[in-house]
């Protein structure tokens, strides 16, 4: 624009110096015509003097000078008002806009297209083929222009406002405050890219820290290649990680191809050059806040992008203080929408003019475009509703500009929009869609993966040269998501660590589901002690399954590990006759295929340790300690899973070299897991750290319901026992009804009373001096007896049988006795009488008898009691067995009896209590509970030693002759 001021200098001068000073800044220029030189203000730094005879000269205020002029063409005041009419229509494009009726309220994205681009994928499709974006029309090596990423923005003075970011770019700086229309300018950004090429050359990666709802209708389109939402440090340095992958295989891929640039090699036709990346971060000072580490990989992206490809647009409300040098000396495109306050529109576009934006126009914005001149714009908007195959609606308005406000006149809108129908941007969205589905665009190849997904399907396969895969594992420094396996060979033993609902136990089904998939082709045998609540017992379907033993079933529990240890003493004496270092090596050596891998699932190392390791000496723990040292090679395998690492001890861990981490409970337990605090702090179940790397166990059916799993657990159990699985051997349970007459009458010379709980082999009864038969009411105890003197009767016939009894007596019937006492006296009179016999010379006594004492607590106070107490002591002194009966509550009175009690070399507690082997053998018992014990069940002490022994059921009680039995004294 040309301000012309004709005549002398007015009085007051300050509005138009101050015009002249600052007026070209803004494209507004001054021309001054005056009389003479001296007429003209000082703020005519230059001026042409042309006298009456048309010579001219031109005076430089400024340096003192004059240059005379050869020449001066003249013109009539005419032809220049003539010019300056022609002149008038014409308009500096770079100049900035004053009057805000040359930009429009609002612009609808579509109207500045000539085509249908919402209704017609082929007008799309043209647009690619257009801009030589479709690698399907590149022929390999001929040479081509590159070409920019330009889209259209918006709606500048006098036409559409385009910016390219490679070649105005590389990187571009957002600023608007809320309601300035930011998301929405990006949104048109990104469709504007993705409406000018296609896939093959441009792709999108959207990072928007408030949860994605600026990016929604943009995260389908075929271009983008993640949407990255809800960003922790976490988060924030996998996305980092992923970054700098991105970069470093672009630095391959280039240095490979011997191309400097991606421009190259899209110069070169190379159909691998990889597509431009693009990534849009909205709210970008607030995720520098909240995530300061997250500036350290957009500053190497910055700095290192341009000639790789990657391209970065960064909106925020509030840009001053947040870009930092070295980013903002990349970033030369800047974008200003309507801003909070001065100092923030002059951190952007250098001056403070989006500062002044008209609230009620949103999208409104300046651009500075590099060095240069800020341009204002208004943005296009793609959130309304157009009708299809018709432009966007325009409301008329017409009044009459009389003096005063006029009388408005009747508005005429064209067309009508539906909010019902699909928005402009959900259409266009849906036709780029179309257009890269109908011109066969391959899906761009993705640098940055969604993260793990919380609930991940098991589908079990059989085993591979890496192991069983039972998740994933999460790896973006290589850009990939790859199987979890446990290797069984290489790991040997595994322990996963987690608190609480951190999905332990279900890990531990998805490992034995995984390696009961393969056992076809590689047998296996799965074992479970379970110490935290029954989580294993679904697995009990699987014909791999040989027991799940609840952690208080401390018979079986014993047995499993004792069976583990024998399985590994055996193998490893055939292992060694062929020089096999593993299991496999074994099979291939051998060709014994159907030799079965053992895993052994422990769930609860705490509850385990609490049980077992200061009981009996530690013994059993011991034992378990030796299977996770020397099983791996002779393939015996534990999983063990722990609440903290703590609860492992050192004597285990060299043992255990892969260690998962889920979520734990406190930051203190994540440091002694060496492992970070904030990965796993809202983790879903069965969310892990390996390696440093984030995993994902699978789970059975798909499903956090433990009900689907065990749905589909039966389902791969009934797939295996079709496919002819064989049954793993079981663990089995000591039964509490046993048949004396099942077994032999002799287990190593000594007469058969029961079954061990280690073996379930026969236990015998020691008859080398006192055996006490104790335990409280109604445990069993007359049974056991019954049992006990059929036994001895049957393996030892030839001795001779006494019973003693103060009262009515219940093993009368048991057997056919040489004599017994049917009340105190007679007991008296029995006991001493056999004292008597035992007491002779050695020559001269009878020492083949067995002697039975029913009920001893019952001899208290009698005379009988000094009698028996010394048939105790001549037959301990003549080595003649005798079998003592008691209970737990009366016994102790007997005193004299009692005392001897204490010389006792063997016993049976039936139902016992902790303390009752102390009080009787002085022998400490392990933790139990009389619950633990059935009828009929105890310990047995012999040979120094304990072992819980079920007693068998003898036969039914014989027919006594009372004559035989109580003819006349015997010697």
């Amino acid at each position: 624009m040309v301000l012309v001021v004709l005549g002398d200098p007015p009085a007051d001068l300050s509005r138009l110096v101050e015009l002249g000073e600052e007026g070209a800044d803004y494209g507004v220029h001054l021309l001054w015509l005056a009389r003479e030189p001296g007429a003209l203000p000082l703020v005519c730094r230059t001026f042409l003097d042309v006298d009456d005879t048309g010579s001219a000269q031109v005076g430089f205020v400024r340096t003192g000078t004059t240059v005379a002029l050869a020449g001066v063409e003249m013109t009539s005041a005419r032809e220049a008002a003539e010019s300056a009419r022609l002149l008038a229509p014409l308009e500096d494009v770079v100049s900035p806009v004053i009057d805000e009726s040359d930009l429009p309220r609002s612009v609808s994205f579509l109207d500045l297209f000539d085509e249908p681009l919402a209704d017609a994928p082929s007008a799309v499709t043209a647009r690619w083929a257009k801009n030589d974006s479709l690698k399907r029309a590149w022929t390999p090596g001929a040479r081509r222009a590159p070409g920019g990423i330009r889209a259209l923005l918006g709606q500048g003075p006098a036409e559409p406002f385009y910016v390219d970011l490679r070649r105005n770019g590389p990187h571009a700086l957002v600023g608007g405050t809320t309601g300035s229309g930011k998301s929405e300018f990006l949104q048109t950004w990104i469709l504007g890219m993705a409406t000018e090429y296609s896939p093959d050359r441009v792709t999108f990666l959207l990072v928007d820290f408030k949860g994605g709802s600026a990016f929604a209708d943009c995260a389908d389109l075929p271009h983008t290649v993640g949407l990255v939402t809800d960003l922790n440090s976490h988060l924030a340095r996998r996305a980092l990680t992923s970054l700098r992958a991105e970069l470093k295989y672009r630095e391959n891929l280039l240095n490979t191809k011997g191309a400097k640039d991606l421009e190259t090699l899209e110069a070169r036709s190379d159909v691998d050059a990889p597509p431009a990346l693009v990534i849009v971060i909205d709210e970008f000072a607030t995720l520098l806040a909240e995530v300061p580490e997250f500036i350290d990989g957009v500053v190497d992206v910055a700095q290192r992008g341009r000639s790789l490809g990657l391209h970065l647009v960064m909106a925020t409300q509030r840009p001053a203080g947040i870009i930092k040098d070295n980013l903002r000396a990349n970033t030369n495109i800047r974008i200003a929408l309507r801003v909070a306050d001065e100092a923030d529109s002059t951190d952007v576009v250098g001056i403070d003019r989006a500062a002044h934006f008209d609230p009620e126009i949103p999208g409104r914005a300046a651009a500075k475009l590099g060095p240069g001149r800020v341009r204002d714009f208004q943005t296009a908007y793609l959130g309304g509703w157009s009708a299809a195959g018709e432009q966007a609606a325009a409301v008329i308005t017409a009044s009459d500009l009389d003096f005063g406000p006029g009388e408005a006149w009747a508005q005429r809108q064209a067309g009508e929009s539906s909010p019902s129908a699909p928005r402009d941007i959900e259409r266009l969205s849906s036709t780029i869609r179309s257009a890269a589905t109908g011109s066969a665009v391959a899906a761009p190849r993705r640098p940055w993966l969604s993260q793990l997904p919380a609930i991940l399907e098991l589908v079990p396969a059989g085993p591979t040269r890496a192991g069983y895969a039972v998740g994933l594992v999460d790896e973006p420094e290589r850009q990939r998501q790859r199987q979890l396996n446990v290797d069984f060979d290489g790991q040997g033993n595994l322990a996963i660590i987690g608190t609480s609902g951190s999905g332990k136990t279900a890990a531990l089904r998805t490992i034995a589901a995984a390696a009961s998939a393969g056992a076809v082709a590689s047998p296996v045998h799965v074992y479970g002690l379970d110490f935290a609540g029954g989580g294993l017992t679904s697995l009990e379907t699987l014909p791999t399954v040989g027991s799940i033993i609840d952690g208080r079933d401390t018979e079986r529990v014993t047995r499993l590990i004792r069976h583990l240890a024998a399985t590994i003493d055996e193998r490893a004496a055939r292992f060694a006759a062929v020089c096999a270092a593993t299991l496999t090596e074994y099979r291939s050596i051998t060709g014994r295929t159907n030799e079965a891998r053992i895993v052994m699932l422990l769930d609860g190392i705490g509850a385990f340790r609490a049980e077992h390791e200061f009981t009996n000496s530690g013994r059993l723990f011991d034992t378990f300690t030796r299977i996770l040292a020397t099983g791996r090679q002779l393939g015996v395998h534990v999983v063990i899973t722990a609440d903290r690492l703590g609860a492992l001890p050192s004597s285990l861990l060299p043992s255990i070299p892969t260690r998962l981490v889920l979520r734990l409970a406190s930051s203190t337990d994540y440091a002694m897991a060496g492992v970070p605090d904030d990965v796993l702090v809202e983790a879903p179940a069965g969310r892990g750290l390996l390696q440093g790397h984030e995993i994902q166990f699978a789970v059975m059916g798909g499903s956090e319901e433990l009900a689907k799993q065990a749905s589909a657990t039966e389902a791969l159990a009934a797939e295996l026992t079709s496919a002819g699985v064989i049954s793993a051997p079981g663990i089995a349970r000591l039964p509490e009804h046993i048949p004396l007459g099942e077994f032999p009458a002799t287990t190593a010379t000594l007469p058969t009373i029961g079954v061990a709980d280690e073996t379930l082999e026969p236990v015998g009864l020691p008859l080398d001096g006192l055996f006490v038969v104790t335990s409280p009411f109604g445990s069993g105890r007359t049974t056991a007896m019954r049992t006990i003197i059929a036994s001895v009767r049957s393996a030892r016939p030839e001795l001779k049988p006494y019973l003693l009894v103060a009262r009515r007596s219940s093993l009368v019937e048991a057997t056919e006795w040489d004599e017994y006492s049917s009340d105190a006296d007679e007991a008296e009179s029995l006991a001493t009488r056999l004292a008597g016999a035992l007491e002779l010379p050695h020559a001269d006594r009878d020492t083949n008898r067995i002697i039975i004492i029913e009920n001893a607590g019952d001899f208290e106070g009698l005379a009988a009691e000094t009698a028996v107490a010394r048939l105790l002591k001549a037959a301990r002194r003549a080595d003649v067995p005798v079998i003592l009966e008691t209970d737990t509550a009366t016994g102790t009175g007997a005193s004299q009896i009692h005392n001897e009690l204490k010389t006792a070399r063997a016993g049976i507690v039936l139902q016992p209590d902790k303390s009752d082997g102390w009080a009787i053998f002085k022998v400490q018992f392990p933790r139990v509970t009389r619950a633990d014990f059935p009828i009929g069940r105890g310990i047995l002490f012999s040979s120094g030693r304990i072992s819980r022994v079920q007693v068998a059921i003898g036969p039914a009680p014989a027919k006594s002759s009372r004559e035989a039995t109580k003819s006349a004294p015997q010697a």
